[in-house]
C-alpha cells in the first residue's frame, strides 16, 4: 500500500522511522537502514524514475566529504583498515533517506514521539545506575549502551529535538515531551559527563533566545541547582575549571598541539580512521602529560593512556581525513544553518507554527551536538551520528514559512 503524498510505500515511512529510535541496538538499526535503501532501490525501479531527494546545496559538501574521506582512506598509513572501517560513511547516507522519506511535520512527530518514549526510558535507567552505583564515577550511567559518552550524546540529541515542542497546543503527545524534557537534564546530570553539561548551556540558550527571551536571566539559578546541589556532582561540575590538577583535563588539552601537528605533516588525506591517530601519536607528542600523584586517602590516578581520538571534532576529521574533508564537513554544516536561518527569520504569525518549533529543537540539538563535539569525537560514533543527521534534515524537508503581508521576505 502507498502512501499518496510520496509515492513511497508506507513500509519504508515505518522503517526510516524507526532507524533512529533504535539505535540502543547497532545491528537493528543498521539493518533497518540497509532495509530502507533497498526498499527505496526496489521502489526507483518500479517506478523508473529518481526519488531520492537531493538539493544541490545539500548534495554536493556532503558527497564531497563522503569522497574525500574514501579516498583518504585509501592513501593512509593502513589502507586494509581504514577502508574496513570507510564502511561507516554508509551511515551518513542516512540523511538523504531522511530527507527522501520523511515529507511533512507530522512525519518529524511520529519519529520525535517514538524517541521520547525510547530516550525517557533510557533516562530513567541512567538515573537508576547513578542512584544505586557505588562508586558512579567508575561506573557511570550509561543507560542500555555500551559507553556513557553514546547515551549522553543521544539524550543530548533526543532532549532538544522535543525541547519546543512544549509550547504546542494540545494534541495528545504532550506527555511525552513533558516526560523527556524533565528527564534527560536529570539523567545527564547523573551521568557526570561534563562535556555533555557544558553543551546544555548552547543548547539551552539557543531555544529560551527564540522563544522566552527574558527567561535567560534565570537560566544561572537553574543551572547552579542543577549542578551545584549535589556534593558529587558539584565537585565534578568545579573540576572544569582545573587545567593543571585533573589529568583528564590535562590530557585533553595537550592533545591540541599533538593534532595540530598530525594535519601540518598529513594537511591533504590525514592519517586515516580506525585507531590511525592513537597508533602515531606518539610521533606528534612532544611532552606526554604526567599524571599527578597520589594524594594520602585519595583514589590511586590513572596511568597515562595513549589517546584514542582526539576528543574534537574539528580536529579529528582533519587529522583522519585531511583539510579538505573538514572543509566539506564545514560547509554542509553551513548550509545546514543558512537553511534554518531561512526558517526562523521569518514569522508568518504572532504564534510560532509547528514547523518552526521543529527547526529550533533541530538547530538547539545541533548546536549542543557540536558544542559537546568540541570535548569529544561524538561525529565518530554511529549512534550518536545518525541521530544527528536526523536532526539536520528537518529544515530541508519542511516548508519555510511565507512572510507577513506587507514585509519584505
Amino acid at each position: 500500500m502507498s502512501d499518496p503524498r510520496q509515492g513511497l510505500p508506507h513500509t519504508l515511512f515505518l522503517i526510516t522511522a524507526a532507524i533512529p529510535v533504535v539505535t540502543f541496538s547497532n545491528p537493528v538499526w543498521q539493518s533497518l537502514h540497509a532495509l530502507a535503501w533497498i526498499l527505496l532501490a526496489v521502489e526507483m525501479v518500479r517506478q523508473r524514475r529518481w526519488l531520492v531527494r537531493s538539493p544541490r546545496r545539500l548534495w554536493l559538501p556532503w558527497t564531497f566529504f563522503l569522497g574525500w574521506s574514501l579516498l583518504a582512506a585509501l592513501l593512509s598509513y593502513a589502507p586494509s583498515e581504514t577502508l574496513y572501517d570507510a564502511k561507516k560513511l554508509l551511515n551518513y547516507l542516512g540523511l538523504f533517506l531522511f530527507v527522501t522519506v520523511l515529507r511533512s511535520a507530522q512525519d518529524y512527530l511520529r519519529v520525535l514521539a517514538g524517541l521520547a518514549v525510547v530516550f525517557s526510558l533510557e533516562a530513567i535507567w541512567g538515573i537508576v545506575q547513578y542512584v544505586v552505583a557505588d562508586d558512579p564515577l567508575g561506573a557511570r550511567a550509561r543507560g542500555s549502551f555500551s559507553h556513557h559518552m553514546t547515551f549522553t550524546g543521544l539524550l543530548l540529541l533526543a532532549g532538544f529535538l522535543v525541547l519546543p515542542l512544549l509550547s504546542l497546543r494540545p494534541q495528545g503527545k504532550e506527555w511525552l515531551w513533558w516526560a523527556l524534557a524533565v528527564l534527560a537534564p536529570l539523567a545527564l546530570v547523573a551521568s557526570l559527563t561534563r562535556s555533555a553539561w557544558l553543551a546544555m548551556i548552547p543548547g539551552a540558550v539557543v531555544v529560551l533566545a527564540f522563544r522566552r527571551p527574558r527567561w535567560l536571566l534565570a537560566l544561572p539559578v537553574v543551572l547552579a541547582v542543577l549542578f551545584l546541589a549535589v556534593p558529587q556532582v558539584r565537585s565534578r561540575a568545579l573540576s572544569i575549571l582545573d587545567t593543571r590538577g585533573d589529568y583528564s583535563n590535562v590530557q585533553r588539552l595537550s592533545m591540541i598541539p599533538a593534532g595540530l601537528r598530525m594535519v601540518a605533516q598529513h594537511p591533504w588525506f590525514g592519517l586515516g580512521s580506525r585507531n590511525q591517530v592513537k597508533a602515531h601519536y606518539a610521533e606528534f607528542e612532544s611532552d606526554p602529560p604526567t599524571p599527578p600523584p597520589a594524594q594520602p586517602g585519595g583514589p590511586i590516578p590513572e596511568p597515562y593512556e595513549v589517546p584514542l581520538h582526539l576528543h574534537n571534532n574539528v580536529l579529528e576529521i582533519a587529522a583522519e581525513r585531511g583539510l579538505p574533508a573538514l572543509l566539506a564537513w564545514l560547509a554542509a554544516l553551513l548550509v545546514y544553518f543558512r537553511e534554518v536561518w531561512r526558517h526562523l527569520r521569518r514569522r508568518p504569525a504572532r504564534r510560532h507554527t509547528l514547523e518552526q518549533d521543529l527547526v529550533l529543537g533541530s538547530l538547539a540539538a545541533c548546536v549542543a551536538s557540536l558544542s559537546m563535539g568540541m570535548l569529544e569525537y561524538n561525529f565518530g560514533d554511529s549512534e550518536v551520528s545518525i541521530v544527528f543527521l536526523l536532526a539536520l534534515s528537518v529544515p530541508f524537508v519542511l516548508r519555510c514559512p511565507a512572510p507577513e503581508v506587507g514585509k519584505a521576505g
